[in-house]
């Protein structure tokens, strides 16, 4: 909402650039640390979810194989053996691992850490490419400040637990 009783002139006038420091510039190194160490950790994560996964998707997929080869080959055999109680088992630990890897959805959780590892990695490279930059070719140092805290910040908040 625009008030009459200010002139715009003046608000414009009245804005000072925040100078870029030393202090400011070792904040955003330490924003670059703890982005590099999430993305790290992140990384970490989804690969472990990744194995889980996989195992448990391979073992979902290979015991209903194993249980038809049994069966298929008890019945061309000439000799009949009770298969029964193994193919109970062998059901029983199917779901068994199904219901784990539904549960605790790591295919999900693995792509939600590679995309939090991304967004942290980026992050990271925005924040050197500023750096890099000398200091009076930069945007006003608080405007930068402010929107690299809200980015770490964000990303703190919404990415998937460490």
């Amino acid at each position: 909402m625009i008030y009459d009783s200010e002139p715009e002139n003046e608000n414009d006038s009245n804005r000072v650039e925040m100078s870029w420091s030393d202090n400011i510039e070792e904040r955003l190194n330490m924003i670059i640390e703890e982005s590099k160490d999430k993305s790290i950790k992140h990384i970490s994560h989804a690969k472990c979810k990744k194995r889980l996964y996989y195992i448990t998707s391979s073992v979902s997929i290979i015991i209903p194989f194993v249980i038809t080869f049994i069966n298929a080959v008890n019945e061309t055999s000439y000799y009949k053996h009770d298969y029964e109680l193994m193919n109970i088992v062998l059901i029983m630990l199917s779901g068994v691992v199904n219901s784990l890897n539904t549960f605790f959805n790591w295919g999900k959780k693995h792509g939600d850490h590679d995309i939090a590892s991304i967004r942290y990695s980026e992050l990271k490279n925005e924040v050197e490419t500023v750096l890099i930059v000398k200091r009076r070719y930069r945007s006003p140092a608080d405007v930068t400040l402010r929107n690299f805290t809200n980015q770490i910040q964000a990303l703190n908040k919404y990415s998937i637990d460490l």
